[in-house]
């Protein structure tokens, strides 16, 4: 995916507080999802996401987060592919864990 596809964690927290139009795609399992919820984000599994698409709103930047960004990064190029401004969350919840915010559970 080019780099311009991805946000760092601190470009995500810049566009959190600037509340530049938004929404925050948690695409991790259940299970992974009850160890640590990302905060500001909507948890919908890798497997539903493709089930929500006629959902996602046209008008806003999609950011997908997974673990460590590889399943965000795949997922955020078949939403690109399919007409929606869609971004992954370089490192995943992994880099936010340790650039932004450390009280999260890592795992």
């Amino acid at each position: 995916m080019p780099k311009d596809f991805a946000l760092s964690p601190s470009d995500l927290s810049n566009l959190i507080v600037k509340r530049v139009p938004h929404m925050i795609i948690d695409i991790r399992e259940d299970w992974e999802h009850e160890i640590v919820s990302f905060p500001h984000g909507k948890h919908i599994p890798l497997d539903k996401l493709r089930g929500y698409i006629p959902q996602i709103p046209l008008d806003k930047k999609i950011i997908l987060v997974c673990h460590l960004g590889v399943r965000s990064d795949t997922m955020a190029a078949f939403l690109r592919e399919n007409g929606i401004s869609a971004y992954s969350l370089k490192g995943g919840i992994e880099a936010w864990a340790q650039e932004i915010d450390p009280s999260l559970p890592r795992y």
